[in-house]
């Protein structure tokens, strides 16, 4: 739930049981941040994680006053899966919105306010972005959350790849 607690989660395929792991290694914890933070690549990742942070930013407020016109919720299933996708995008992207958006906002704002100037603001937006001293309900729809980012940015991208057939 957040790059701060690195869980991983696996549903055992006979009986269904949900097993949630904490690891404790330090060197996942490394790879996942370095990667989370700057893509590896140093300042120029840095850079592009911000501005791509930025645009998701711009892009869910957009998307807010797009659905707000239509409101749609309806998925249909049974009108092939491109149309379940397009479909899809809507509704997950309603129920997603305010924790995509505070992950999104808190990313941004993890980037520019420094611990060494402002360590009360930056633990604040910490807390937000990683969810670290929030229960672990609130840290399961956290993990659940972020897998919004996923369906959006797939829908979105097959929503406009169609338009342009």
């Amino acid at each position: 739930m957040g790059l701060s607690t690195s869980v991983i989660a696996a549903v055992v395929g006979t009986t269904g049981a949900l097993i949630i792991w904490f690891p404790q290694t330090n060197l996942l914890r490394r790879i996942a941040g370095k990667l989370h933070q700057d893509l590896a690549l140093g300042g120029v990742g840095w850079w592009l994680v911000v501005l791509t942070t930025i645009i998701a930013v711009v892009l869910e407020i957009g998307g807010l006053i797009l659905w707000w016109k239509r409101k749609s919720m309806t998925v249909r299933l049974t009108s092939g899966w491109k149309r379940a996708l397009t479909d899809l995008h809507h509704p997950m992207g309603l129920l997603g919105w305010i924790l995509m958006t505070i992950l999104a906002v808190t990313g941004v704002g993890m980037s520019f306010v420094l611990p060494d100037d402002h360590p009360e603001l930056r633990r604040i937006v910490a807390d937000f972005h990683t969810a670290r001293n929030f229960s672990l309900p609130v840290r399961i729809v956290y993990s659940i959350a972020t897998l919004g980012f996923l369906v959006q940015a797939a829908s979105g991208v097959a929503m406009w790849w169609k338009s342009r057939l």
